[in-house]
């Protein structure tokens, strides 16, 4: 299932809707507003018929938000995260990265910007499989409020090769990093409390991320992930076959 989160951004976020819904989005989601401040507005956008929108009492953040809505829906068979400053291109893009992300792999799209660097982010569009998720036991690691939740999965995909860059699904990412975007009160909502994020994914590294990646291993090494991810890496290779020079639109 997508989730796409959202505050005080209406206008924007049913731009972003609508960038999906003329990309052919046909697979269900459901729109997060943190807060209820511009309740009124978000209600108005237009969804599609498979999707629903959720109001939250209050701004959890957007790693509270990924985390209830794990808590919510526990069985998925994908996690699909957009934000609400991310807009894509390319038609068919949802199928294409759910099934490149399987059940055990993590698949994202091409924002041109980030994607490409050797530290191999996990950007844009980003989709989780479920039975990965559920073997690590949260979506966004617990204790963060907005930022490094992409760091802990890109070290855990990094370590396992289960990234899967679909190249060919381009996106854009609006950002303050170049101006493409002005800086507002969401981004400074998010961005106030990084400091406590990092400090609690350096923790959270040196202290928790040995026993997840030990654990991880022996699951990963288990028939049911094997069997799974020779069709998965056939439809768009990990990170490990990427540096061997071939990538998901080869």
């Amino acid at each position: 299932m997508w989730f796409l989160i959202s505050m005080g951004r209406p206008e924007q976020c049913g731009r972003v809707i609508r960038s999906m819904m003329n990309c052919g989005l046909s697979t269900p989601g459901r729109l997060v507003v943190n807060g209820t401040a511009d309740e009124a507005a978000y209600r108005q956008i237009e969804l599609p018929n498979n999707w629903n929108i959720e109001v939250l009492p209050q701004n959890l953040g957007v790693c509270g938000a990924m985390a209830k809505m794990f808590r919510d829906y526990p069985t998925e068979d994908c996690y699909s995260l957009v934000c609400d400053d991310e807009f894509v291109e390319t038609p068919g893009f949802d199928v294409r990265l759910i099934e490149a992300a399987g059940r055990w792999g993590i698949s994202h799209g091409n924002d041109r910007q980030m994607t490409d660097r050797p530290e191999e982010w996990l950007h844009t569009f980003a989709t989780y499989g479920g039975d990965l998720v559920r073997a690590v036991g949260w979506w966004p690691l617990p204790g963060l409020w907005h930022c490094f939740f992409d760091n802990t999965w890109q070290l855990i995909a990094k370590e396992f090769g289960l990234r899967r860059y679909c190249r060919d699904v381009l996106t854009t990412h609006i950002n303050t990093w170049d101006e493409s975007a002005p800086m507002d009160t969401t981004y400074a909502a998010g961005r106030q409390p990084s400091h406590l994020d990092e400090a609690r994914f350096q923790q959270w590294k040196r202290d928790e991320w040995p026993y997840v990646r030990g654990q991880l291993r022996k699951l990963l090494n288990g028939a049911s992930y094997r069997s799974n991810t020779a069709s998965d890496k056939q439809k768009c290779p990990s990170s490990l076959d990427r540096s061997m020079g071939t990538d998901a639109s080869q």
